[in-house]
């Protein structure tokens, strides 16, 4: 599950993840991951390959009758918070009134934008 998403929204992250870093870790960031970062001209393309990704994954919680919103139709399962953490990480870098979290959240007639609201419940612990 979480190697169909993981690579695209790692590279499609990662620029603003380092973006949001302190100045002291930001260098750190970039120095031990300057290989990683795609050119910043091949963002488009990554962002179209992290959908398809979102796509594949929401044809196979479509076996699930498409009633269920969850992989273990059900019950939230591991499988679940490994999709939910990529959510999650979009939503908190980019912001939850940016236009890249209104991107994701739409994708799949806004599927992943409710199943994040699903999870808000486990996003901050007391």
């Amino acid at each position: 599950m979480g190697e169909a998403v993981n690579p695209y929204t790692y590279m499609v992250y990662i620029h603003a993840t380092a973006a949001n870093l302190f100045e002291p870790s930001q260098k750190y960031f970039n120095e031990t991951r300057k290989d990683d970062f795609p050119p910043l001209e091949a963002s488009e393309k990554l962002w179209k390959k992290m959908e398809e990704a979102f796509d594949l994954i929401s044809s196979w919680l479509d076996k699930n009758s498409g009633s269920y919103p969850y992989v273990m139709v059900e019950t939230i399962s591991y499988a679940d918070f490994v999709i939910m953490s990529r959510l999650i990480w979009g939503k908190s870098l980019f912001g939850v009134d940016s236009p890249e979290w209104a991107r994701i959240a739409s994708w799949n007639g806004g599927r992943w934008g409710k199943y994040a609201k699903e999870f808000e419940r486990y996003e901050i612990m007391s």
